[in-house]
């Protein structure tokens, strides 16, 4: 039960160790750049699923990682980038969730608008004049209707004295 909370509130180490890449390691400092890496990419991916219109993601930091903003956290010089035996696939690594923010931001720039705010005011014009008309015939085709049922169901004394007699 306890191993079912972790991992839904995201603390199960065990899963997380099990799926590090080959150059992480606890030995020097890859491993923090790793987490960190992680940490920001929740933090941009909330940027992005909180914002919809594509001004919000003119800058680019906004919603993607930088290799300063990766090592800040962590007190290490953005050099690991370069001058480390991890640094290819750290490089890598951030360039492939870069890659994938971007995504994100494109598959959530692209989605439709829905709603009357974002149809032209002709849209709305024709879509107007369109249901005016409907809703005149649907009343008069209902006031037909009402008539009929009302002479079908009228007594023949009381249509006689109205001078509806012609009628059924």
């Amino acid at each position: 039960m306890d191993n079912y909370f972790n991992e839904f509130l995201g603390d199960d180490i065990s899963t997380k160790e099990k799926n590090l890449p080959s150059w992480v390691s606890e030995s020097n400092s890859s491993k923090e750049v790793y987490d960190q890496i992680n940490k920001l990419k929740k933090t941009k991916q909330r940027y992005i699923q909180g914002h919809s219109l594509k001004s919000h993601f003119k800058k680019k930091s906004l919603f993607l990682i930088s290799k300063e903003e990766a090592v800040k956290g962590i007190g290490t010089a953005p050099s690991i980038f370069r001058c480390t035996t991890y640094s290819k696939g750290l490089r890598t690594y951030l360039g492939e969730i870069n890659d994938e923010l971007i995504n994100d931001v494109n598959i959530k720039i692209s989605k439709k608008s829905k709603g009357l705010q974002n149809k032209s005011k002709a849209e709305l014009k024709k879509t107007t004049q369109d249901c005016s008309k409907e809703l005149t015939e649907l009343k008069k085709k209902n006031c037909e209707e009402m008539y009929t049922i009302l002479l079908s169901n009228m007594p023949l004394d009381i249509r006689q004295k109205l001078g509806l007699k012609n009628h059924p």
